[in-house]
């Protein structure tokens, strides 16, 4: 008998993939830049009758039929939309345990062709009331564009992997108080360490600021409320911590790209 990999099974059991919106049909035009604090995976049926481009920092990605893009979280992306564009975006969490959206899959972003996935594509954002099977398929897809991403980026994810684990005391404490605004002293003491040591190693583990870190988390959560709240903006400002709703607007446009007013407004057409 095989002995039982225990490390697999660890592994499977901490990481998942939550799908928290689709979006599908033809695009409004207009032009968008912004970085989500959510990854993204847009698909495409049909091309606009004028060329569509997404553009990264330093790549520039055609838009064309049967091809798919994959937008990590936290990656700043410019799109130019034009009536016809055809598409599907998935927009999802990678988590580790509790932590969404903290695995750095990639500085970039992936692109490639699949046009024999199309069929399965629009089966699933069809107008029948989906089913299990259906959850299942559209996970099964998701993990079929995400393997090959996370495998070139193995050696880097057993690392963080590792960091994660070193720093889940502090994780544990966002997570259970993820309306409070933790200075750098903070989070030092939460991990029993000097502030300058503290956000050395951090940094060394994690490839990222603890603050920036904590503001990108901060981001999610208010994303959140945004979307499923029916307290005010200010109210929602006050919550966070901020000293008013300037700040807070100023914050939340930072890390989403658009006003708090304009992320709640624009929450089910969203690209």
């Amino acid at each position: 008998m095989r002995n039982n990999n225990y490390e697999l099974i660890n592994l499977s059991q901490a990481f998942s993939v939550k799908i928290k919106h689709i979006f599908y049909g033809g695009n409004f035009a207009g032009h968008w830049r912004r970085a989500l604090p959510i990854n993204r995976l847009i698909y495409i049926f049909d091309e606009a009758p004028k060329r569509s481009r997404i553009t990264g920092e330093h790549q520039v990605f055609e838009m064309k039929p049967g091809r798919w893009l994959f937008i990590p979280a936290g990656h700043t992306a410019e799109h130019e939309q034009y009536n016809g564009l055809d598409l599907v975006s998935i927009h999802f969490h990678l988590m580790y345990y509790s932590n969404p959206d903290l695995i750095p899959i990639s500085n970039d972003m992936y692109q490639g062709s699949a046009p024999e996935l199309t069929e399965d594509f629009r089966k699933l954002t069809g107008e029948k009331p989906p089913g299990l099977a259906d959850v299942l398929h559209l996970q099964s897809l998701l993990y079929h564009f995400l393997q090959p991403i996370l495998r070139e980026n193995q050696t880097h994810l057993s690392q963080y992997f590792q960091s994660l684990q070193a720093f889940q005391p502090l994780f544990d404490l966002f997570r259970e108080n993820p309306q409070h605004n933790f200075s750098i002293d903070d989070m030092a003491k939460k991990m029993k360490m000097g502030k300058e040591s503290f956000v050395k190693k951090f940094a060394a583990g994690m490839n990222i600021s603890p603050k920036k870190f904590f503001n990108r988390l901060r981001a999610v959560n208010a994303a959140q409320q945004l979307n499923t709240s029916n307290a005010t903006i200010r109210e929602i400002s006050e919550t966070f911590g901020f000293a008013n709703e300037f700040y807070f607007s100023r914050f939340i446009k930072q890390h989403l790209g658009m006003s708090p007013r304009e992320w709640r407004n624009s929450k089910h057409r969203l690209m």
